[in-house]
């Protein structure tokens, strides 16, 4: 599901995935909670600065998996579909 996060920038960490790869995750304030975004680099950012992050949202094992939407993920997506149909 794609949704927008809006909220108040808490802080950012890193994170090392299975494959030993570093993900950057922002935490976000929103109403009451504090949501954690992958793939979110906000490091620029001050604490309580505004902000408006395009998310996927998905089903994970220990509940919600939230990930930015990256925009060099999106522009290669359909590239490799293009591909797959000149073929």
């Amino acid at each position: 599901m794609l949704a927008v996060i809006k909220g108040e920038f808490y802080k950012q960490e890193v994170r090392v995935n299975k494959k030993g790869e570093q993900v950057p995750v922002a935490h976000i304030i929103s109403g009451e909670e504090i949501v954690a975004i992958n793939k979110a680099d906000l490091s620029g950012c001050k604490k309580l600065d505004e902000v408006s992050i395009p998310v996927n949202i998905s089903d994970g094992q220990y509940g919600l998996y939230i990930c930015a939407v990256v925009p060099d993920e999106q522009e290669e997506e359909p590239k490799d579909e293009k591909k797959g149909s000149e073929k």
